[in-house]
């Protein structure tokens, strides 16, 4: 059987059974980018007020001391309003880098390897990703890169944008909070780059098409997606590849409706003008001649040198086996020997914090700042802006780094849950972690009991307090009785600091992932996704067959097959797939008729 020859169609507007293909995630609509952008104008024109009036007005607001509710107005509150705006660009984030695969697979302007290359996981963190504008995407990757810059500066400078300023009014000197006109200016500027990021995003969405039908939030979406795809042969054996990079052949994919040769019926799927030469999928294998006499290597597990023949399907067979192989993959930051690092760095970087903080009272007396504090008449002073800005940026690259790791354990999940027996399709081929909202998803997790991906989430959140009180903790005091000046601490806010700190260093104890979350290879891929479907009964079964919208196809999903009486379950592991032969990947873990899928890992605790 060949891989079928399909032919673009558009379906007519009045053709009811063919939705338009124009689905776009909430985030990504005109409407909440217009809102967001609002938001983003009114912090502008917040911080331009400030500056400005501060300037005419000899300051905003007389000091009160450290600790007061001023003190927060002015200390803590500009980086909490920063904060949010960043974890919302996360949320964009995250509904970008989903959805822009598809948008360019249904878009005239097709690129090649987009299945295999382009990312569907958020890593826009700690260090800026390029790779939009390596796909000729360059207003995505204008976008992304502006809020990478939002990512590492707005919370930092916000901290320091306001410093209390010796005043003389009406003949009488009174210190004031005043707005450093340096930092507010350059945030002024991040924001309007802020901002014409996000009317590029409105641009490039309004006037391309998604070629979606509802939001791709799970690996259950993937299914009426490949169902009647003529590439699946292109993924054969890809399930136990080191890396689908170099693993499949360049094509130039479209997702939209099709239909084939001396048929009129349409189909929706991703597909290919110029199929295969040959379907491998379904193609007998044949023993070669000798043997393949070559050292162990990461797709094809361990070889037997002394045996004679060695067909390319017992090489195969033996690597679905191969524990090497199926628990080879998990990503790098996640690797035992990284973690050990991440817990000894943590641990000894807080052991350094509190001894350093404590010792000799420097928190309590205070501490000499080692740089000019007479602020000049723009606001600026040097030890002021130091003790804030550092603190701050410390905080906020702990804050970032803790995020790839929750997108991680969001992603792997499903995996992590269908290599027990098998589960619900609710706790797995329906989870929709990586797109729900910072909060929900914590909520959902512990509803569900996945407990780790509950507090990993949790930290992604709570670590946004580590910025926050870094920022503002710091400020320069004159002491009267020692006649010098000196870095004070709000003692509150530090001893809450500390706090956040000893859990963020103990988290790192929690994040050690247990033998179910590791793969083969990557999930950062479409390909990545497909290579563990292609093979599977989900793809040929009837009840599954064309859903007509999201909630059709859950309830296909949980919905007991004819004369079966149990719910079904859904199982990562070894089954025998549509070609006959075994395979590696996702299918029910019963079909009547069919021996019971094979688990190949332990229960997840």
């Amino acid at each position: 059987m060949k891989p079928e020859r399909l032919i673009a169609v558009e379906p007519g507007t009045e053709d009811q059974r063919h939705p338009p293909l124009d689905y776009m995630p909430v985030v990504l609509r005109t409407g909440a980018l217009v809102g967001f952008t609002l938001w983003c104008l009114l912090m502008l024109a917040g911080i331009a007020s400030c500056n400005v009036s501060s300037q005419r007005n000899h300051g905003l607001w007389d000091y009160d001391g450290v600790g007061g509710s001023r003190y927060f107005v002015f200390e803590f509150l500009p980086q909490l309003l920063a904060i949010l705006l960043v974890i919302w660009t996360f949320v964009i984030q995250a509904a970008i880098y989903r959805t822009v695969p598809f948008s360019m697979m249904a878009s005239e302007r097709q690129q090649d390897d987009i299945l295999q290359q382009l990312p569907i996981l958020p890593r826009n963190f700690v260090l800026p990703d390029l790779s939009h504008f390596k796909h000729g995407e360059p207003l995505i990757g204008i976008s992304l890169w502006t809020f990478w810059l939002l990512h590492w500066l707005a919370v930092p400078l916000q901290s320091c944008l306001f410093q209390p300023q010796y005043q003389v009014l009406n003949g009488q000197g009174i210190w004031r909070w005043t707005a450093v006109q340096p930092v507010g200016w350059t945030l002024v500027v991040l924001y309007s780059l802020l901002v014409i990021a996000l009317v590029l995003l409105m641009f490039r969405f309004f006037l391309n098409w998604t070629g979606l039908r509802w939001d791709p939030v799970s690996l259950a979406d993937l299914i009426p997606l490949i169902q009647r795809s003529n590439i699946l042969s292109d993924f054969d054996r890809s399930e136990v590849t080191v890396t689908m990079r170099d693993f499949l052949p360049s094509r130039v994919l479209r997702l939209g409706y099709w239909r084939t040769p001396g048929s009129d019926e349409m189909v929706y799927t991703i597909g290919t003008e110029d199929p295969p030469d040959s379907d491998h999928l379904y193609r007998p294998s044949r023993p070669t001649a000798t043997a393949e006499k070559r050292p162990r290597t990461a797709d094809q597990g361990p070889v037997d040198l002394e045996q004679g023949a060695v067909s390319r399907d017992e090489l195969f067979e033996r690597s679905l086996r191969t524990p090497f192989v199926r628990y080879r993959w998990i990503v790098w930051f996640l690797e035992d020997t990284f973690i050990l690092a991440w817990i000894f760095i943590a641990l000894v970087l807080f052991i350094a914090f509190v001894l350093v903080s404590f010792l000799r009272g420097a928190i309590q007396r205070g501490f000499l700042p080692l740089l000019p504090t007479l602020p000049d008449p723009d606001g600026f002073s040097a030890s002021n802006f130091l003790y804030s800005f550092i603190p701050s940026l410390i905080g906020n690259v702990l804050f970032l780094a803790w995020q790839p790791i929750d997108v991680y354990f969001r992603a792997l999940q499903p995996f992590a849950s269908m290599s027990g027996e098998g589960t619900s399709a609710e706790n797995s081929l329906l989870l929709s972690y990586p797109a729900c909202l910072p909060v929900e998803v914590t909520i959902l997790a512990l509803v569900a009991r996945h407990y780790k991906v509950a507090w990993v989430s949790f930290m992604s959140i709570a670590s946004l307090t580590l910025p926050v009180l870094a920022g503002g903790v710091f400020i320069a005091l004159y002491y009267p009785t020692e006649g010098q000046v000196r870095i004070s601490a709000c003692i509150p806010a530090f001893y809450a600091l500390v706090a956040f700190c000893a859990i963020y260093m103990l988290s790192f104890l929690v994040i050690w992932p247990r033998r179910p979350r590791y793969l083969p290879h990557d999930i950062t891929t479409l390909a990545d996704l497909i290579s563990f479907l292609y093979p599977s009964s989900l793809l040929t079964d009837k009840l599954l067959r064309e859903p007509a919208s999201k909630v059709d196809l859950v309830t296909r999903l949980v919905i007991s097959a004819p004369g079966e009486k149990t719910s079904p379950t859904y199982g990562f592991g070894i089954f025998r797939g549509r070609d006959g032969k075994d395979h590696l990947g996702i299918d029910r873990v019963h079909i009547p008729g069919r021996e019971d899928m094979i688990i190949a890992s332990p229960p997840v605790s």
